[in-house]
């Protein structure tokens, strides 16, 4: 398990993979402050996160990052699979996702 000193310390709540598929050509969203009613730019790296949202403080004071590095790491997988889909849709590709499902869930993705 990794220290919260030598671990990742912004943690997402909107996988950054997905926030990419809405940036703008400077690459950086939109968003909104509901508490002052302002739309802002921001990078997918900056937006919807809290430092240490995973960490998982014990007992004794010490902090654990493994929550979030093994999500980063499913993350990491996922994307690829969405990555894959975005492809194909966005080439006029129509796919079903339920006949996909199996090799998708068993990691035997051939498209």
């Amino acid at each position: 398990m990794s220290s919260t000193s030598n671990g990742p310390k912004s943690h997402h709540y909107v996988p950054q993979f997905i926030l990419r598929n809405f940036i703008d050509e400077s690459g950086n969203l939109h968003c909104f402050n509901k508490k002052v009613g302002k739309i802002y730019p921001s990078s997918p790296r900056r937006a919807f996160m809290e430092n240490h949202l995973y960490t998982y403080i014990s007992e004794d004071g010490s902090g654990s990052t493994h929550l979030e590095e093994s999500l980063s790491k499913f993350e990491s997988e996922v994307s690829n699979i969405v990555r894959k889909i975005l492809e194909k849709v966005r080439n006029g590709c129509s796919i079903s996702l339920t006949a996909r499902y199996n090799s998708i869930a068993f990691g035997q993705n051939s498209w």
